[in-house]
């Protein structure tokens, strides 16, 4: 018998909400917080769950996203992927440490971790994303960074294909983000002393749906070309997140 599918609704509803107001002061106080696009977001219908596809730049991104959506939005409460079991632990063991004792308090924020293997099959990437995969079906909003960790895109590196089988299997949109942080080394990261004298400025902006025809190849997937066609998907994303933040 299957285990049934369980993620926590409320407690991401209620405290993203809460904190909206005080979180959108504080951060339009020390990083002059703008967002674009937002009528991107809001042409969605209702019927659809929303696979916000985002670059990753800093461990605050996704405080970032959800703060951008309008206050009481329809598409709060966000969730988001972190890092759970397998090959690819994060370097710091503290914070593996941390993030393993601290699960079920992380959960009730929306962050649910999942295993970063190299998935070859159907099967496994099914059983790895089934819990975001309900989300979506319920018409809930996933963020979802692509390309991975926290660096700056590099051609050699490929993006995780996660995406594109939810794009593939569940009903959803796919609305591509750009997050812009001025005055950032990217080498150094966000530092409490820049914070705090104001050295930030963040800008989010939100694309338009991404269209399957213009992301997917129009082959058909099979177990045999799977990896090859998604990651050939996960590549149009990652490239129309990019191209979204050349324009501006």
């Amino acid at each position: 018998m299957h285990k049934k599918i369980k993620y926590c609704r409320f407690w991401p509803l209620f405290l993203q909400n809460i904190i909206w107001i005080p979180t959108r002061i504080a951060l339009k106080l020390f990083f002059d917080f703008k967002v674009y696009g937002l009528k991107n977001v809001k042409r969605v219908s209702k019927e659809y769950g929303i696979i916000f596809a985002s670059n990753h730049v800093s461990g605050l991104d996704p405080i970032f996203i959800p703060a951008a959506l309008p206050f009481l939005s329809r598409f709060l409460p966000t969730y988001n992927m972190i890092r759970g079991k397998g090959r690819n632990l994060y370097k710091n063991k503290l914070f593996n440490f941390l993030l393993v004792t601290l699960k079920p308090f992380i959960k009730l924020w929306g962050a649910y971790p999942i295993s970063f293997l190299v998935h070859k099959t159907f099967a496994e990437y099914k059983n790895i994303l089934r819990v975001h995969m309900k989300m979506l079906r319920e018409r809930k909003s996933v963020i979802i960074f692509p390309a991975g960790g926290i660096r700056e895109r590099k051609k050699e590196k490929r993006p995780g294909t996660g995406i594109s089988f939810i794009a593939h299997i569940v009903p959803c949109k796919v609305i591509p983000t750009q997050i812009w942080i001025y005055g950032l080394d990217k080498t150094e990261g966000l530092t409490f002393k820049n914070i705090f004298f104001r050295k930030y400025k963040v800008k989010i902006f939100f694309g338009e749906t991404l269209m399957s025809e213009n992301i997917f190849s129009g082959n058909e997937i099979t177990e045999k070309n799977i990896t090859e066609e998604y990651l050939y998907t996960a590549n149009n994303i990652v490239d129309a997140i990019t191209k979204l933040g050349d324009s501006n």
